[in-house]
């Protein structure tokens, strides 16, 4: 509660001192999902055997900002992130333990999980370094209020007969225990993170762009639960045994990098991105026609359909329109109002 309070009297300590200078009001909303294992309506059943199924990551921003006459821009975000890695085989042996449908082996184990949510203050900039080339840097402060940290590696069997069994080591830091469900404190975090864009005009009409997310993003967490052990079945292989302490934790999240050509041609542009996120890697080709966008994705085989005028923003990218069957799905929203 008193994170939120401290948050909301700084919001609007910088709203009332800035009021006068403001240009622009805004807020945006963004939610992003990425799973090959698993469709997304169904991600804790129906996981795919594939060399590409191997991680499920979620994010969501929602945020506010208001614009000064010198180019800069004062908001507040809610970040959620929600990082989750794992080899393909631990893949196929959890599609085993939901849907027996696997063949009998012996399967190797590896998963970690890196997640949180945080509220934030940033500051943004816009700055011209030259007739072609363009800065945009964003500073984040971030309170963070939810962690959850995971490190689970062993082996699982499934047998002639179709039964199972397995074997893990564990540890487990977090905030809130999701795992055994046992009675915790709620963790505190407080960090930084930092977002960066080059834009440069090589020739009229034609640009490129780099835009990094996310860099030297930290969390400093106060002391937050641990539990390391044995957890199996049966459990009399290691009795499912956890030791439990109050340790420091510092939380970092993968840096998300986007390239991007676009050239404009009166009143249509062309414009390939190339995004890395993690193991998540994505090509777009858009195609602009005055406001509406129309793009496709090569490596996961999604669309995008997207809106932009002055006063709104409006995307949303697919592989599959319906979202239970989808297993990549992005949805942005943004309006902005102009003094």
């Amino acid at each position: 509660m008193k994170k939120k309070i401290i948050l909301a009297i700084l919001a609007l300590m910088l709203l009332i001192t800035s009021k006068s200078q403001a240009e622009q009001l805004g807020f945006y909303i963004h939610a992003k999902l990425n799973s090959p294992a698993a469709m997304l309506g169904d991600a804790i059943g129906s996981w795919k055997s594939t060399a590409r199924g191997d991680y499920a990551y979620g994010q969501a921003r929602m945020g506010s900002w208001f614009k000064l006459k010198n180019n800069v821009i004062f908001g507040v975000e809610k970040r959620i992130n929600q990082y989750i890695d794992f080899s393909p085989r631990t893949a196929e042996f959890y599609g085993k333990l939901e849907n027996n449908d696997i063949s009998e082996g012996v399967y190797e184990l590896d998963l970690s999980v890196n997640s949180n949510s945080t509220e934030a203050l940033f500051i943004e900039y816009d700055y011209d370094l030259s007739d072609r080339l363009a800065l945009n840097l964003r500073a984040y402060g971030l309170i963070g209020n939810l962690v959850q940290a995971a490190r689970l590696t062993g082996v699982g069997e499934v047998l002639a007969d179709g039964t199972y069994n397995f074997q893990t080591d564990i540890n487990y830091r977090y905030g809130d225990d999701r795992l055994i469900d046992t009675e915790s404190p709620a963790a505190t975090g407080y960090g930084h993170s930092f977002d960066l864009s080059l834009y440069y005009r090589i020739i009229d009409g034609l640009t490129v762009g780099l835009k990094v997310q996310d860099v030297f993003y930290r969390l400093y967490w106060s002391p937050i639960n641990q539990h390391k052990g044995c957890y199996a079945n049966p459990s009399s292989r290691c009795d499912n045994r956890f030791t439990s302490q109050k340790i420091y934790e510092t939380q970092a999240m993968p840096v998300i990098t986007a390239l991007t050509t676009r050239y404009q041609f009166q009143k249509m542009a062309l414009s390939v991105e190339a995004v890395d996120q993690g193991r998540h890697d994505e090509l777009w080709v858009r195609v602009y026609v005055k406001k509406a966008d129309l793009g496709f994705e090569a490596i996961n085989n999604a669309f995008n359909i997207g809106y932009q005028s002055e006063l709104l923003k409006v995307e949303w990218s697919f592989d599959d329109y319906r979202y239970d069957r989808a297993n990549h799905w992005q949805v942005s929203l943004g309006t902005q109002w102009a003094f």
